[in-house]
């Protein structure tokens, strides 16, 4: 197995038990292949709230992009899995 697949397969691991500590707000499919995490805001949670979300993360030096720029709701994060193993 090469050092890409296996660099992803543990950043699934990370995003796979983050998901469920913060489900009261996220949901996440799990992605099959490739290196791209799609993570949702709930919407019960997050409805008008959305861009304060963002404007906390931007303020907490978080910089994310919405799926919005790919013709998705704006409560959908899509983010490189390699991000994810870089940060543990």
């Amino acid at each position: 197995m090469n050092e890409r697949k296996i660099l992803l397969q543990k950043a699934v691991i990370i995003v796979k038990n983050w998901v469920p500590q913060n489900a009261d707000n996220v949901e996440w499919v799990r992605p099959h292949t490739g290196a791209l995490c799609c993570v949702r805001l709930k919407p019960a949670v997050f409805t008008a709230e959305v861009d304060v979300f963002y404007a906390h993360a931007t303020n907490a030096q978080v910089q994310l992009a919405s799926a919005e720029c790919f013709g998705d709701q704006k409560r959908i994060i899509k983010s490189g899995l390699g991000f994810f193993h870089c940060l543990y």
